[in-house]
């Protein structure tokens, strides 16, 4: 689990990157100074010029393994990343680990197809899903923990022909979904492994569910469908509780992660048919609307516990989305903390979807020249600053 605390304000938060901050003459000069300042509003401290060139300095492109593209997908505190690595096609994709400059890709169980990793905790300890078996028209795939590299099935309810692990806490408490029968079009419910043991965490009344992620009091976040023909909603596991979580009025929202202080992000649609999701905040069930970097449509995925949010959104005169950071009533596009040799080879991050407790954070960037795309690992503190 690296899941992670501000009170959201009701406004839109300011897309500071897009701020005018050294005059038209020289355009680096302004971009410094905007990445500079939209450093400082997350920081709250003042970013020298030493400052931004160690924060970019210490941007990694995610080497891939056995391939020419790589995702990243979490994190935790050591700054151990996971994701997936490999070539073109899904199957030859598998997990993988970056730790100081070195990558590892992990078997799978079956030790055929494609494997990925969605969280990892302060452990080492990795989550994800792996191929089992090939089997007609596809193959099937189970919850996966992997300890020091080797892979563990987790299992499947009912000898369902699925399964999928999400998120894990320090205290090893997994959390996923699983079909409930031998066919993909069996209900799928959200579900806890503990100790080895599964346990179905049912829904609001629909047939189907999903858990996202798991904090450190063992709170679990994800979505639900209800009895109504009204999409997926965002919805709490705790204590044996099943809590819906209200949108924005829209036919879907999904909480995607939660700190150890309770905070929750996700997404949710507006009313109307035509509205794509807007990133929110839930603290203790009030619901905040993130806003956008200009752009109608944006989604958190990860919140560390100083209560920043990472996930991605629209612009409004770019078609792609780009990698955002929320913290209060401000956000920024981590595209402007890149240099310019970045951004001249074609690379901008895409989406950011994991952060750690001391301001790293991973995702993906794609390149505009080659169309190919890998993880990223970003720090938000220079050499220097507590927690570096």
């Amino acid at each position: 689990m690296q899941r992670r605390t501000f009170v959201m304000s009701g406004l839109a938060p300011l897309a500071l990157a897009a701020c005018g901050g050294g005059g038209d003459d020289n355009p680096e000069a302004s971009a410094d100074a905007d990445a500079s300042k939209a450093l400082a509003s997350v920081t709250g401290e003042e970013v020298s010029a030493s400052d931004l060139r160690a924060v970019r300095q210490a941007f990694t492109l995610l080497a891939p393994v056995d391939g020419t593209e790589s995702s990243g997908r979490a994190l935790n505190n050591a700054t151990q990343v996971v994701g997936t690595s490999g070539a073109g096609e899904a199957a030859d994709f598998g997990t993988t680990l970056w730790y100081r400059g070195s990558a590892t890709r992990f078997p799978t169980i079956g030790g055929i197809g494609s494997g990925s990793a969605s969280a990892i905790n302060d452990a080492g300890k990795i989550v994800g899903n792996s191929t089992v078996a090939i089997i007609p028209n596809g193959s099937s795939s189970h919850a996966t923990l992997w300890v020091g590299g080797r892979p563990v099935d987790l299992g499947v309810l009912n000898n369902a022909v699925a399964s999928g692990a999400t998120g894990i806490n320090n205290a090893g408490l997994i959390v996923g979904w699983s079909y409930l029968g031998p066919e993909t079009l069996a209900p799928l419910h959200a579900t806890l492994w503990r100790a080895g043991r599964l346990t179905d965490l049912g829904t609001l009344g629909g047939v189907y569910s999903s858990a996202n992620d798991i904090n450190n009091a063992g709170t679990i976040v994800g979505w639900s469908t209800t009895g109504e023909p009204t999409g997926r909603h965002a919805t709490v596991w705790r204590d044996g509780a099943v809590i819906e979580l209200a949108g924005l009025g829209g036919t879907e929202h999904h909480a995607n992660a939660i700190n150890d202080a309770g905070l929750i992000v996700g997404s949710s649609s507006p009313p109307g048919t035509e509205s794509g999701p807007r990133a929110v905040m839930w603290r203790r069930g009030r619901l905040t609307d993130l806003g956008t970097l200009g752009g109608e449509t944006a989604a958190a995925h990860d919140v560390n516990n100083a209560g920043l949010a990472v996930g991605w959104s629209s612009l409004a005169n770019d078609p792609n989305g780009h990698a955002a950071l929320w913290r209060g009533n401000v956000a920024i596009d981590l595209n402007s903390l890149l240099d310019a040799a970045t951004r001249d080879a074609g690379w901008y991050l895409g989406a950011a979807t994991g952060i750690n407790d001391h301001g790293w954070i991973t995702g993906e960037a794609f390149n505009s020249i080659t169309g190919g795309h890998q993880g990223f690992l970003l720090s938000l503190r220079p050499r220097g600053w507590p927690g570096h």
